[in-house]
Formats: structure tokens, sequence, C-alpha cells
């Protein structure tokens, strides 16, 4: 099965149509790459900052699983080498983080959308950054009663 990791563009068009239709094509752009064909030449691809960065993140979450998968004694240690943010997970939490960081990866460079491995990644870092920083650790004290508050008071413009 062959993968791609930059999604076909949405829309073609001619490359006069940039300048004949430049709000139009740049609106377009900004939701999705777009195609412009040029007669006898290559086409360009125009696309958002964002969406070259997300690609361009995604390519590299995909070079460091195979770069873990070839260099590392096993995925997890080598994913651990490369995001060390990991370390804070348990054993158990990394093993399932790779294989979150995996299917995740797969599914995005199938569908051409980095979006599904980036969430995947940014989560389990976060979730890391939140266990090293020991937020939850603390046990949570419920009230047995509620506490009404009185609603502000509206301040008055002068």
């Amino acid at each position: 099965m062959a993968h791609t990791a930059r999604p076909r563009p949405a829309s073609t068009r001619p490359v006069s149509d940039l300048i004949q239709h430049t709000e139009e094509v740049l609106r377009d752009a900004e939701q999705q790459p777009v195609a412009l064909l040029r007669e006898d030449r290559e086409s360009l691809v125009l696309m958002s900052q964002h969406e070259l960065e997300a690609q361009d993140a995604l390519l590299s979450l995909a070079g460091e699983i195979v770069t873990a998968a070839l260099d590392a004694p096993s995925l997890e240690v080598g994913l651990a080498q490369a995001y060390p943010w990991m370390s804070a997970l348990s054993p158990e939490d990394r093993e399932l983080c790779t294989a979150e960081l995996v299917a995740a990866a797969r599914a995005a460079l199938s569908r051409g959308r980095p979006d599904l491995a980036l969430g995947a990644l940014n989560s389990w870092r976060d979730s890391a950054e939140a266990i090293a920083a020991r937020l939850g650790a603390d046990p949570v004290e419920w009230l047995e009663e509620p506490i009404v508050v009185e609603r502000p008071r509206e301040r008055k413009q002068t």
C-alpha cells in the first residue's frame, strides 16, 4: 500500500486564475492546497503556511518512527529518545503512546491529513508534561455543600 505524505490538491485551476481571480484562489488555498496548472510545465501548489508546517511536522514524526524502528532496540525506546517527554509516562503508557502514534501517523499519511497524527502527538506530549508537573497528583477535596456566591454587580460607566 502506497502512502503519500502530501495530499493531492483539492482543486485544480489554471495559473491564469491566480491573476484573474486572485482573491478567490487565495481564499481556496487558505482552506486546502490548490494546484495551479501551467502549460507544458509542472503544476505548482499553493497552500497556507499552516498546511505546509503541519505536513512538515507529520514527515518529521514519520521520520522519527522509521529511525526508531531501525536504530533502537525497540520502537518505544527509540521514540523515547526522540521525544524525551515520553520518559514521564509509565512503561505501559509509553507502549500505548507508541502504538497510538504509529497508528495515527499511518492514518495521517494515507489520508493526507497531518492533523490526525499531530493531534495524537500533542495530546500525549501534553499528558506527559502534566504528569511531569504532577498536575492532578494531589487529592481532590470535594465540598459537602455547594457555596453560593452573588452575581457580580455591573460597573456603571462614567
